[in-house]
């Protein structure tokens, strides 16, 4: 069907789009031993507000990105992070259920 979004945008030169995304972070040093990190983010993903061109366009909803983590320091050289995120309203649709995903980084300085 012509509304399928797997069909190529047609882009035309001079055609613009309005993108906005959002981010605020919270972090304490030092948390619970000295190196390590605890944190805190909150924010929108990225998402088109106005564009002329089609098949692209954002929901009318709108996703909310929340995440957790702490850095803990192994050694002065290396440290893992655990962490979890949350994407409430995922591609701003407000029918989509809620994301939850835990994770593990792990970080060396040379």
């Amino acid at each position: 069907s012509p509304d399928s979004p797997l069909l190529p945008a047609v882009v035309n030169k001079g055609d613009t789009a309005e993108i906005w995304n959002w981010a605020i972070g919270m972090s304490v040093a030092d948390a619970f031993r000295k190196g390590n990190e605890l944190g805190f983010v909150l924010g929108m993903p990225f998402k088109t507000v106005r564009n002329d061109f089609q098949p692209f366009e954002d929901n009318a909803g709108t996703s909310y990105h929340v995440e957790a983590y702490y850095r803990h320091r192994v050694t002065p050289r290396f440290f893992i992070t655990p962490g979890v995120y949350a994407i409430f309203n995922p591609e701003h649709n407000d029918a989509n259920h809620t994301m939850v995903v835990g994770l593990i980084r792990s970080f060396m300085r040379f």
